[in-house]
C-alpha cells in the first residue's frame, strides 16, 4: 500500500513538473579546429553537397506537364547520381537526404510566400558558404577533453576538436548539427531541444515597461534614463590594418584592370588581401553580436514590456546620389550615416530584444516612428526646430519649455505611444516571439549585473568592461541625465 502511494505521489509530481515546463528549440555555435586532413574532407563534402543541390535543381527544372516531380522520384534521382558520379560519395548519405528535404522545403516556402521569398536557384561556388548538415544528433558523440575544448564525431571525418565555451544544459538534447565555413574558419552549430520552466504570467504587471530609441551617438537610449554604450568594434591597430588592406586591395584591383582588363578573376595575392579584410570585418560583427546579446539579456531581465520604433532601416539607408539630371545633395555625409547605421545593426538588436523579452514572459511591440524625434514628450508640441542638435532638445511651447537630451525625449515618445499618453490605434504593432535559431552567434560571455535604478535623474554606471577579444575597447551601460 505504501509503495503504491509513493508511486502515485511520484507520478503526480512528474505530471506537475511537465505542466510547468515548455520545450524550446535553440542553436549554439562553436568554432571548430580541424586538422589539415579534416578540413580537406569537410571542404570536399561541402562541394559535393553543392553539386548535389545543383543536380537536383537541374532535374527539377526539366519537369513538364507530363511529369510532375515527387519526393519519391527525387530520392531516386539522388540515389542514381551518387551511383553515376563516384566523387559524390564523399558526401554522407544522411547529408544527401538532408539536402533533398531542404530543396523540397524551399519550394514549398516559395509557393506559400506569394512572392515574398524567391524560388530556389543554382548555387555558385563563390557565392555559397560551404556547409554540411548532420541531421541526427546521436551520431555526434560530444566528448569533453579539457575545460575549454571538446571533440565531436563527424561522418567520414572523425573526431574534430572545437572550442566549447559553454556546456549544454542538463535538460538539453542534441538533435543535429550543421558545419559551416565562414570568415576563414569552420563552425559547428548544434540544434538543441531545451526544457525550460514556464514564465510567470503575472510578470507583466509586476515589472516595469520601457521604450527604446536606437541612435548613432547613443546606440540605445531607454525611457527611464538608461543608455547602453560601446566603444569601436575594432581596436585602433585593427582599424589601421583594415585601412591598409583596403588601400592595398584597391591598388591590386586597378593594376589588374590595367594589365588584363576588368572582366578577369583576382589573382592569389588579391584574394589573400580580400580574405584578410573579411576576417577583420567578421571579428567586428562577432563583437557587435556579443554586445547586442548582453544588452538584450539585461533588458529582458529588467523589463516586462518593451517598445521600439518601427524603423524601415533599408529605406533609411537608401543612397542620396540621385540621377544625372537631378544629382543628390550631401552625398558623402549620407554615405557616412549609412555606414554607421549598418555598423550598429539596428534590426539585429530589435530581433534579439524581441525574442528574449517574449521568451522571458514579457511583451515586445513596435510603434509608429514618425515624429518621435521632433515632438515633445511632455506637451506633445511638434513645432519644427525644437531639436537644436543631435543631443539637445528644447520645447518651443511657452507653457512647457522642456529641455533635455533628444534621445531621451524620443524614447519617452515611444513609451507613450506604446503604453499610454498619446497611444492611438495603428501606432502599436505587437511582435510574437521570434523563431529560428537565435543563439547561433553567441560568444558565451556572461553579462554583468545591471546597476540599481533610482529614478530618472542621477548617474549610475556599470563601469568599463572589455568584451571577448576586444583589447582596450570599452562597452558601458550608463545613465545619462535627461
Amino acid at each position: 500500500m505504501d509503495a503504491t502511494l509513493s508511486t502515485l505521489s511520484v507520478s503526480v509530481d512528474l505530471i506537475q513538473g511537465m505542466a510547468n515546463t515548455v520545450v524550446v528549440q535553440r542553436g549554439w555555435r562553436f568554432r571548430l579546429e580541424p586538422t589539415w586532413e579534416q578540413a580537406c574532407a569537410l571542404t570536399s563534402q561541402a562541394h559535393a553537397g553543392r553539386a548535389m543541390w545543383n543536380q537536383i535543381h537541374e532535374w527539377w527544372l526539366m519537369s513538364s506537364d507530363n511529369r510532375i516531380p515527387t519526393p519519391k522520384a527525387l530520392g531516386a534521382v539522388v540515389k542514381q547520381g551518387r551511383h553515376d558520379l563516384p566523387w559524390l560519395a564523399d558526401l554522407p548519405a544522411q547529408a544527401a537526404q538532408a539536402i533533398e528535404k531542404s530543396y523540397i522545403k524551399s519550394w514549398r516556402t516559395y509557393w506559400g510566400s506569394r512572392g515574398r521569398v524567391g524560388a530556389p536557384t543554382f548555387r555558385g561556388r563563390n557565392k555559397t558558404k560551404p556547409s554540411v548538415d548532420v541531421p541526427q544528433g546521436r551520431d555526434l558523440n560530444v566528448t569533453q577533453l579539457t575545460e575549454k575544448f571538446a571533440t565531436v564525431q563527424l561522418p567520414k571525418v572523425g573526431k574534430v576538436r572545437f572550442r566549447r565555451h559553454r556546456k549544454f544544459p542538463k535538460t538539453a538534447k542534441v538533435t543535429g548539427a550543421r558545419v559551416t565555413f565562414a570568415d576563414g574558419h569552420w563552425w559547428i552549430s548544434f540544434r538543441l531541444t531545451l526544457v525550460q520552466k514556464k514564465v510567470d504570467p503575472t510578470r507583466r504587471q509586476t515589472q516595469a515597461r520601457v521604450g527604446g530609441d536606437r541612435g548613432i551617438k547613443v546606440p540605445l537610449y531607454l525611457s527611464d534614463g538608461e543608455a547602453y554604450l560601446h566603444g569601436p568594434w575594432l581596436t585602433l591597430p585593427e582599424q589601421q590594418r583594415l585601412s591598409l588592406l583596403e588601400r592595398r586591395s584597391a591598388r591590386q584591383r586597378h593594376q589588374r584592370w590595367e594589365r588584363v582588363g576588368m572582366r578577369t578573376r583576382p589573382g592569389a595575392n588579391e584574394q589573400h588581401t580580400y580574405a584578410a579584410i573579411a576576417a577583420l570585418r567578421a571579428r567586428a560583427r562577432r563583437r557587435r553580436a556579443d554586445w547586442q546579446h548582453q544588452v538584450s539579456h539585461l533588458i529582458s531581465q529588467d523589463y516586462s514590456q518593451v517598445a521600439f520604433e518601427d524603423l524601415r532601416v533599408k529605406n533609411m539607408m537608401a543612397s542620396a546620389v540621385g540621377a544625372v539630371g537631378a544629382p543628390g545633395k550631401n552625398v558623402a555625409q549620407k554615405r557616412g550615416i549609412n555606414r554607421v547605421i549598418a555598423e550598429e545593426g539596428w534590426s539585429a538588436l530589435q530581433f534579439k530584444v524581441a525574442y528574449k523579452v517574449t521568451g522571458a514572459g514579457g511583451q515586445f511591440q513596435v510603434v509608429r516612428a514618425a515624429g518621435t524625434s521632433r515632438e515633445c514628450h511632455r506637451c506633445g508640441s511638434g513645432v519644427l526646430g525644437q531639436r537644436k542638435s543631435q543631443a539637445s532638445f528644447r520645447c518651443a511651447n511657452p507653457a512647457c519649455e522642456w529641455t533635455g537630451n533628444a534621445d531621451f525625449n524620443a524614447s519617452k515618445n515611444v513609451e507613450h505611444r506604446a503604453f499610454g499618453k498619446g497611444a492611438a490605434q495603428g501606432d502599436v504593432r505587437l511582435l510574437a516571439a521570434a523563431g529560428g535559431l537565435p543563439d547561433a552567434d553567441r560568444s558565451g560571455h556572461t553579462p554583468e549585473k545591471p546597476p540599481n535604478r533610482n529614478g530618472e535623474s542621477g548617474t549610475s554606471s556599470r563601469g568599463n568592461s572589455s568584451g571577448p577579444g576586444r583589447g582596450n575597447n570599452t562597452q558601458t551601460h550608463d545613465r545619462i541625465p535627461a
